[in-house]
């Protein structure tokens, strides 16, 4: 257990070590989270009772769940973007066969005409 003594704005500034923390009186006393280090008060901040890192205002497993959203949220982007480009692909290679056909048709007319004037 810590004493972490804060600023107004609960930002942590400074730390009593575990076995003063139970003597000094203000600040908060309190078990750190587990991915706090007691030379990185600077990045620390205490928030409804909760240590939180200043940056992001999180804890580091909402930082956590909210990279993992997001990652989810990228994944379903992405199918939704793979779904469509896989629709574009298939428009564009039925396009493509429908060519083929006609230019196979177009090439036997001509192979056919030109026989047919090949035998006059």
């Amino acid at each position: 257990m810590y004493n972490f003594v804060t600023d107004k704005d609960g930002n942590i500034v400074g730390h009593s070590d575990p076995e003063f923390a139970e003597f000094q009186e203000g600040g908060v006393t309190m078990y750190p989270d587990p991915a706090y280090r007691p030379d990185e008060d600077n990045l620390w901040a205490i928030k409804s009772g909760k240590m939180v890192h200043r940056a992001t205002g999180l804890t580091p497993q909402e930082e956590q769940q909210q990279t993992y959203t997001q990652l989810l949220n990228t994944a379903a982007n992405n199918a939704a973007g793979n779904k469509q480009l896989q629709t574009a692909v298939t428009t564009v290679m039925g396009a493509q066969a429908q060519l083929q056909v006609a230019m196979t048709t177009l090439t036997n007319a001509l192979a056919a005409s030109a026989a047919k004037e090949g035998s006059k």
